[in-house]
């Protein structure tokens, strides 16, 4: 059947060379040629077009998967990821949320909330929402870990540090294109490190980012607000503001300055 399926695939013959990988994929489970079976599944699909190809083998791989839950659970998880990724790479997201929301129920399930595996898997998530421009779905998985890495490993943990700073990272990419929901999200994570004393770079960068977010409003009055608390900070920590962040903390400023008719205060 393999020889023949193999012909089928070299004559173009694709949905017959499929039937016959999916009968010797049923015949092979746990044996080697289990996984070679499943590729040539996979590489008969993707002679149609992409989407189409995605399509017919993530759904293929994910119920294939669900057979095997509770049977091999490492397997089944390692077949709805490779679905989840060929989803999210074909700007299928809906379809991609669903494959991604299986993977991570079977590494709770597997390693726990708490394990690096899981909180990995949601950094993947939040990421490609963000990617996708998916922005109430990053909110949602970026929350999701850093309650995970707060009530489980404690804010002086690395797990915590790792979660600000992937909602650090976000921001500044969000901040000139949506100051107001930047500005208002990254909020309670400063005042958070802020009153315990904790990762007083992000302190430092939160409040530059607070600054620029106000200044994109027009909201002078809290963008000079941050200013002023980033000079406070400065001197308090005994720290230097990179050039490159005070140079453009003040730019902005003088340039929002001018457009108010504040030309003195501006210069």
């Amino acid at each position: 059947l393999r020889k023949v399926a193999y012909n089928y695939e070299n004559n173009g013959n694709y949905s017959e060379a499929i039937l016959l990988r999916k009968q010797l994929a049923k015949e092979d489970y746990g044996t080697a040629w289990y996984i070679d079976d499943i590729a040539g599944i996979a590489r008969c699909y993707s002679y149609t077009s992409e989407i189409d190809s995605t399509l017919y083998y993530g759904n293929y791989a994910i119920d294939l998967a669900k057979e095997i839950i509770n049977k091999s659970d490492s397997v089944a998880e390692e077949y709805i990821q490779n679905s989840a990724w060929c989803f999210y790479r074909s700007n299928l997201y809906p379809q991609a949320v669903t494959a991604a929301e299986m993977v991570l129920s079977l590494r709770e399930k597997m390693q726990g909330k708490s394990s690096a595996k899981y909180l990995e898997w949601l950094r993947v998530m939040s990421y490609q929402a963000f990617n996708k421009k998916q922005i109430e779905d990053m909110v949602k998985y970026c929350d999701n870990e850093i309650t995970i890495a707060r009530d489980i490993h404690g804010i002086h943990s690395a797990e915590y540090e790792d979660a600000i700073s992937l909602i650090r990272g976000y921001a500044h990419q969000l901040v000139d294109v949506m100051p107001e929901f930047t500005t208002q999200w990254i909020e309670p994570y400063y005042q958070t490190i802020k009153q315990n004393n904790i990762l007083p770079y992000y302190q430092y960068d939160f409040e530059i980012l607070q600054n620029e977010g106000y200044l994109e409003m027009n909201d002078l009055r809290n963008a000079d607000r941050y200013a002023n608390k980033l000079k406070r900070w400065a001197y308090q920590h005994d720290y230097d503001i990179p050039l490159e962040d005070e140079v453009r903390i003040w730019l902005k400023l003088a340039k929002h300055l001018v457009f108010m008719g504040d030309h003195i205060q501006a210069r």
